[in-house]
């Protein structure tokens, strides 16, 4: 399905949506029917605990797991049947749960990697000449979007893992993505990082970028999301915008506690 084109008034674009996935391994339905939309120029949540399905979710709109029912459309584009790398090629990026780094290389050099990528990968594989000047000091621009400038040249597996994941941070956004999955990219972060994550958040959405939020850290989930979509089980229990979902009684019982609804 081709989106059409967008009537002035009628909102944003939909950059990534989610329809109706299913995914069930064995006798376990890790998701069920999850459906969910993230428009250009936002931040969305999702949430839910451990074990709902989100990293799972994640994988599907990647292309690294092949749903058992539902469909997964990128700028109105159907790209349930693409390979992760036809999805990339679109604009698609993401950063894991598990870090994913080349830890024998520097920091700034783990991001010139995806630099170097991208570029490659908008040349249909064939390296511009011009482009050998232009990888590091891109690499070092990302670095300082993210807050480590002057880490760029730290051995990787010597930083902290909040410094870490701003590393990933830094190379995903090295593809210049028109929509990003964040996979609890504030695990291991300090609060000044923490501040420094939310802003660039907020800074991707405004530049047009969709992101796509999977965090424990509510606060830092109600701050800066325009929506969240809750998960449990597999299902979507909740979705709406921040204080439409903390005062759920779903997501009370089964996420953020009796407590969290008095805040």
């Amino acid at each position: 399905m081709q989106a059409s084109p967008e009537a002035p008034g009628s909102g944003p674009e939909i950059a990534l949506e989610v329809e109706e996935i299913s995914v069930r391994f064995g006798g376990l339905q890790a998701l069920q029917d999850v459906s969910l939309e993230v428009p250009a120029g936002t931040v969305c949540g999702l949430v839910g605990p451990n074990g709902a399905g989100k990293t799972t979710l994640f994988d599907v709109i990647t292309g690294l797991l092949e749903p058992d029912r539902g469909r997964v459309r990128v700028g109105g584009v159907d790209v349930t049947s693409l390979p992760a790398h036809r999805r990339a090629k679109m604009g698609l990026s993401r950063t894991f749960q598990r870090l994913e780094l080349f830890w024998s290389l520097s920091a700034g050099d783990n991001v010139k990697v995806g630099v170097e990528a991208s570029r490659a990968r908008r040349r249909g594989g064939s390296a511009h000449p011009d482009d050998a000047a232009h990888p590091e000091s891109t690499a070092r621009m990302l670095m300082d979007r993210v807050g480590l400038g002057d880490l760029a040249e730290a051995a990787v597996d010597c930083l902290t893992t909040g410094s870490a994941r701003l590393v990933e941070l830094a190379r995903a956004l090295a593809v210049q993505p028109r929509i990003i999955l964040l996979d609890e990219p504030g695990s291991g972060l300090d609060s000044a990082e923490r501040a420094v994550l939310a802003d660039l958040l907020r800074d991707l959405a405004a530049s047009g970028t969709a992101v796509l939020l999977v965090e424990h850290d509510v606060d830092l989930v109600m701050r800066t999301c325009e929506h969240v979509t809750v998960l449990d089980f597999g299902k979507v229990i909740a979705s709406g915008t921040p204080h439409e979902v903390r005062s759920s009684p779903a997501v009370q019982a089964a996420y953020l506690g009796s407590s969290e609804a008095s805040r």
